[in-house]
Formats: structure tokens, C-alpha cells, sequence
């Protein structure tokens, strides 16, 4: 009997913030972004905030602490690390209508996430190139790319390695959204002589 077995998968976790966050939202739209849209030539991707450790503002405690709840069952149950991640910059992303985000990854970072104030759309790619292309019928395994429906809402936690790109606001209302970075607070271990500490204070 035949069997496909799925090697190597890549982790995506998703969870909802199952409470109101009006108060938060309204902190984001008031914020000062880096203006993209001034120049002369029309640059069609999102902005960030100008503060990147907005994750520190007291207004977003309340998210801050689901999202790091977040962080560490995605440390736990799913890398099956025993040091802790710790949450380094964060920032808010904020696409008006007909702008989106090309693809990237996020260096300097283990998990990436994403936290959705609005129904949003996120496509996910594999960075990879093809000697060969077949003519073929897309399906789960072989598909070179995701994209996935967000809720408001929506935590998401990925490897901040795995390319991903957010496909153009087509809605006329402006969409915003939260990113941030992490690192550990501890490389390797004592036990086999790879054990580096890191000091991540700065970002607490």
C-alpha cells in the first residue's frame, strides 16, 4: 500500500483575540507613519508607524500580553523550545486602498506575526527556483504559494524565514495591521558547549 508523507512542514498558527479592541484600533489610525505617498512617483506598498517598539506603548497592553501568550505556545507546543521568545520590534502597517506589500521575510528573527484589525488577505511563498516547469494542477503539494483569509482579529505566528507578501487593498477603506519580530533569550545549550545568552532588556 502507497502512502505520501508530508516532510518538513512549515508551521502557520492562527488564533483569535475574542474581545473588543476599539480602543486600540483607534490608537493605530492616530499614529504617525512614514509617508510613501508625498512623492511625486505614486509607490504603490503600505507604510509603516515610525515608532518600531510600538509593542511598548501602554495603550496596547491588553494585545501585547495575548500576543505573547501567543508567542509561547508557539515556542512550546510547536518548536518545542524550552527558552523563552521575546517579543523585539513591532510596528503598524497601514495600506490605503490599491497598495499592498511585496514579498519578503523578516531577517534577524525567528517568528514573525501579523495581528489583524480588519478582514485582511496574506499569501505565503516558497523561495525556491525550478530548473525545470511542468504543466501541472495545483494542489496542497505542490502548490509554490498560499494565500490565506485573515479575520479581525487574527493573531498569526509564522518562521520569520518563510516569504510572504500582501496582496493589493482593494477595499476603499484603509487597512491596518500589527507586525512584530522575535529573538530568544538563549542559543544553544550548556550542556553541549553551544550555550549563548542574549540580553534582550532593551525590549521588555
Amino acid at each position: 500500500m502507497s502512502k505520501i508523507l508530508q516532510a518538513f512542514p512549515i508551521p502557520i498558527w492562527i488564533e483569535n483575540y475574542n474581545h473588543s479592541f476599539e480602543k486600540e484600533f483607534n490608537f493605530i489610525k492616530k499614529l504617525p507613519y512614514h509617508d510613501k505617498f508625498s512623492s511625486q512617483v505614486y509607490v504603490p506598498f503600505n507604510v509603516t508607524s515610525v515608532d518600531s517598539r510600538l509593542l511598548k506603548c501602554k495603550s496596547l497592553v491588553k494585545l501585547k500580553t495575548f500576543m505573547q501568550k501567543g508567542l509561547n505556545i508557539y515556542a512550546k507546543d510547536i518548536m518545542k523550545v524550552k527558552s523563552k521568545l521575546v517579543i523585539t520590534q513591532s510596528w503598524a502597517n497601514k495600506n490605503i486602498t490599491d497598495t499592498r506589500h511585496e514579498e519578503h521575510t523578516h531577517y534577524n528573527s525567528l517568528v514573525s506575526a501579523v495581528f489583524y484589525f480588519q478582514d485582511s488577505l496574506i499569501k505565503f511563498s516558497k523561495l525556491r527556483s525550478d530548473t525545470f516547469k511542468l504543466e501541472e494542477v495545483t494542489h496542497s503539494l505542490n502548490a509554490q504559494s498560499m494565500t490565506l483569509q485573515t479575520k479581525s482579529g487574527d493573531l498569526i505566528l509564522f518562521p520569520s524565514s518563510l516569504a510572504h507578501s500582501v496582496p493589493p487593498n482593494k477595499a476603499t477603506a484603509t487597512r491596518y495591521s500589527i507586525s512584530f519580530n522575535t529573538f530568544t533569550t538563549q542559543l544553544g545549550s550548556t550542556k553541549n558547549l553551544t550555550e549563548l545568552e542574549v540580553n534582550l532588556s532593551a525590549y521588555s
